[in-house]
């Protein structure tokens, strides 16, 4: 008998468990969930002759990792269930989202979509509503989310630099840049801002319909940034000080 309960435990507990790549059905990405690797396509680190040893390299995230999955999980919670988020008006009474709202919370979603170069969206978003979003289709997902080129840049790793912001603030580049590589960052710096601007809207005093277009406005990065731009380490971007590498600015 006991035997038994405890595999039933166990299954119940498995079922509940988010896929191995941290995605739920309904699209949600958890706390935590891991990273993936790098698509193969870009090859090994690039070899850098330190004092006599190798330097460990590392993929950093300009955007991080976190805020990407942060501003993800928020409008995508607000397009399937707006009513899971109440905003107090002056009189403190709870209200929901008015239907012009909720159709630029999905706007704004499909935008995204698009920006991650998805070809289906709409598709994409109607699996995730009825909670039939399985099995490959997460790992795809998640890997264009995280692996965005042109929101990457190849430098020392994280523990052998005295700057890194980890997944808390933007990793902002400057020198070191080509023209194209320099646009594409001060684009990525707008995104970055729209995100987080995002997370502190007030839908009570501000004309939504707006700060999305401008939200949307900033999805268009992909006309500074192309599939083609992947930042490998170049020593012109970083200096050595103390025992540690520090982006130069």
């Amino acid at each position: 008998m006991k035997t038994v309960k405890i595999i039933n435990i166990l299954v119940i507990l498995f079922v509940s468990l988010p896929g191995s790549s941290g995605v739920e059905d309904n699209g949600t990405i958890q706390p935590g969930s891991g990273r993936l690797d790098p698509p193969p396509s870009w090859g090994a680190h690039t070899v850098y002759n330190h004092n006599g040893a190798n330097l460990d390299m590392a993929w950093h995230h300009v955007i991080p990792w976190d805020t990407l999955r942060n501003f993800w999980n928020k409008i995508l919670l607000l397009n399937h269930d707006p009513d899971a988020y109440f905003w107090k008006d002056k009189s403190q009474k709870k209200r929901s989202p008015n239907l012009n709202e909720v159709k630029i919370y999905g706007k704004i979603l499909i935008e995204y979509l698009k920006y991650l170069k998805f070809a289906n969206p709409q598709s994409i978003v109607d699996r995730m509503k009825s909670n039939n979003f399985k099995g490959e289709a997460k790992d795809e997902f998640l890997q264009k989310i995280i692996w965005q080129k042109w929101n990457i840049v190849e430098g020392p790793k994280g523990d052998l630099r005295s700057d890194d912001p980890g997944s808390s603030q933007i990793d902002k580049f400057k020198t070191g840049l080509d023209e194209k590589e320099q646009g594409c960052h001060t684009a990525l710096q707008a995104l970055y801002d729209k995100m987080k601007d995002f997370d502190t809207w007030d839908f009570q005093r501000f004309n939504y319909e707006t700060q999305a277009g401008n939200l949307i406005a900033a999805f268009s990065i992909t006309n500074k940034c192309d599939e083609s731009i992947l930042i490998k380490f170049k020593v012109a971007m970083w200096t050595f000080k103390q025992g540690k590498w520090k982006v130069l600015r």
